[in-house]
């Protein structure tokens, strides 16, 4: 079996549109398996993956481990094949050269534009398990929330979060020293530090701490649950 392609309706491998009887198939970008995936991760930080195989990857890096500039998906030349958009739906492919994983890869790999040399992986960081996005933003699956990205930004008292930017409270929680963390330029409540549930900052006066937790929606399992 070879020049294997699916569109994902299939019941089996044989009905994928092939060729029978006779293949090349002596490399790893050219065997062929069934793969399962949830397409996105988090839209804020495309660079977080949380699959071994890298397959849930949607970041921008577009150079192989040996520094190779990565072929766009959608171009032939210097070297043709057959993973194309079109044909790989779901895959994060598209009009551009970042690095992906598909077929039986271990990792995200591209193809190169140096004709010597076909394809490579690519180093895309470390797989990180809070960043799932699994239904809707609003949906978080650890029990206090420490994966939580939505957009809940008033606390339990009814104030209105203060900006994780603004200097005019001071507080040592900022994105650059708690990346991937879901903080940035909004007020949006977040669980940074191990705390029971998603809190803020607070303008309340009357709040020694000058946070307080926040008036979010249960975890995505709790609340299917109690819906039953």
């Amino acid at each position: 079996m070879d020049d294997v392609s699916c569109n994902g309706n299939e019941e089996s491998l044989g009905e994928c549109q092939h060729q029978w009887g006779s293949h090349n198939c002596d490399r790893a970008t050219e065997t062929v398996g069934v793969t399962c995936l949830i397409d996105v991760v988090d839209e804020d930080h495309p660079e977080c993956f949380t699959l071994d195989s890298g397959a849930d990857y949607r970041g921008t890096v577009s150079q192989t481990i040996s520094g190779l500039t990565c072929q766009a998906w959608n171009e032939q030349t210097p070297h043709r094949h057959g993973f194309l958009p079109d044909s790989f739906p779901g895959f994060g492919l598209g009009d551009h050269n970042y690095c992906r994983s598909l077929g039986r890869a271990r990792a995200p790999w591209c193809f190169t534009t140096d004709p010597e040399t076909e394809y490579e992986y690519c180093s895309v960081g470390q797989i990180q398990s809070n960043c799932r996005n699994p239904v809707s933003p609003e949906c978080y699956i650890t029990p206090n929330g420490s994966d939580y990205r939505g957009f809940a930004s008033t606390t339990v008292t009814g104030m209105n979060c203060v900006n994780w930017l603004d200097s005019t409270f001071v507080h040592p929680f900022t994105p650059e020293d708690f990346p991937n963390q879901g903080l940035g330029d909004h007020n949006y409540c977040r669980n940074v530090n191990s705390q029971k549930a998603p809190w803020c900052i607070s303008p309340n006066p009357h709040s020694e701490t000058h946070w307080e937790f926040c008036d979010v929606a249960p975890p995505c399992h709790l609340a299917t649950e109690r819906s039953r």
